[in-house]
């Protein structure tokens, strides 16, 4: 039986309710995040930097791409959270792409802190419960169930079809 490594790479990009972070185990000489406005307004979103000076932020498209602008070999970042900007506004992430530095490309997995998922969510912490008899579901779905019913006419010799809604 042969030996195989199976190498578990964390590349990683976390969105909290303020700033946006990555952790990978690459060095990356770019980064391209794709996101959806939530209010769509026509304008892009508000958005500052917390890399060095060697790194391009830009956005436009509903993309926003981070450039290395020298080629120099810095591990400071690998393996560590690092913040790349702060958000003023709510956009969501949908897709991000990292780019190495030998420039091959790997996908991030987007990772939602748990106080932004609350916050999208239209619950209160008075309306969940844990307790059964709170529930009021009976287990039955509610959407009605249509059926259709073939009827032969004699009279004008044709096959009719309706549709009737089914009452189990």
């Amino acid at each position: 039986m042969a030996n195989i490594n199976i190498q578990t790479l964390n590349n990683d990009l976390y969105i909290y309710k303020d700033r946006v972070s990555i952790k990978s185990d690459y060095a990356f000489q770019g980064i391209l995040i794709d996101y959806n406005e939530s209010k769509p307004s026509g304008s892009r979103p508000s958005f500052s930097s917390l890399l060095p000076n060697n790194y391009i932020v830009r956005s436009g498209l509903n993309k926003i791409l981070i450039l290395k602008l020298n080629h120099q070999n810095e591990n400071q970042y690998v393996g560590t959270e690092t913040d790349l900007f702060t958000k003023q506004d709510d956009f969501y992430i949908t897709n991000a792409v990292l780019v190495r530095q030998d420039l091959g490309k790997s996908n991030l997995a987007i990772n939602y802190s748990s106080i932004e998922t609350w916050d999208n969510l239209d619950m209160t912490w008075e309306t969940l419960t844990r307790k059964w008899e709170d529930i009021s579901y009976d287990g039955k779905s509610k959407i009605p169930k249509w059926h259709r019913v073939n009827s032969f006419d004699k009279e004008l010799n044709k096959v009719t079809q309706k549709k009737e809604l089914r009452n189990k």
